[in-house]
């Protein structure tokens, strides 16, 4: 028995978005390396499809529970949250690590309240910068776990979608 087109669509469109992921998790394992450039050149527009795809399809999984009446706002805010925040909180808790560890070597106390705003706010995805911790470079949104932009935006068009393109 052939399954609805429909289903096969998003097969295809999952394993293409978990291609994508693999390629972009390769990337950030070859970072440091010369094999980067090598090997996956190109992966910019990568990270953008599987933007993409990925709001279609959470977009279309949540219209269909709202034209059904099985999901409400709230209840999509807690799903995505229970989802995403652990992830986010364990990226960052390894980013931060060795922050504070340096801070206990060199007895660097002074930092310690800004170090732990910055962590604080990198958990709830509300964006700061470097600067903030008293770190020369550049002035990253989430200095402990820098991909967090990615979920960032992502969570930012899923509120959109939810409080203003879905009506």
């Amino acid at each position: 028995q052939s399954a609805h087109p429909n289903q096969r669509a998003f097969q295809l469109l999952d394993v293409i978005r978990g291609l994508g992921f693999l390629m972009v998790v390769l990337t950030h394992c070859l970072e440091f390396t010369d094999l980067r450039d090598n090997i996956l050149p190109q992966v910019s527009p990568v990270v953008d499809l599987f933007f993409l795809i990925s709001g279609f399809v959470t977009g279309y999984a949540n219209d269909r529970g709202f034209v059904q009446g099985t999901r409400t706002i709230r209840g999509a805010i807690v799903r995505r949250a229970t989802r995403l925040l652990p992830l986010v909180f364990f990226g960052t808790l390894i980013g931060a690590l060795p922050f504070f560890v340096r801070l206990m070597l060199w007895h660097d106390a002074d930092r310690l309240l800004s170090g732990l705003v910055v962590f604080l706010k990198g958990c709830l995805l509300i964006p700061t910068s470097r600067a903030a911790l008293g770190l020369p470079g550049l002035p990253d949104a989430f200095p402990f776990d820098v991909p967090v932009w990615f979920l960032f935006f992502d969570t930012l068009g899923f509120l959109l979608y939810l409080f203003c393109l879905r009506f």
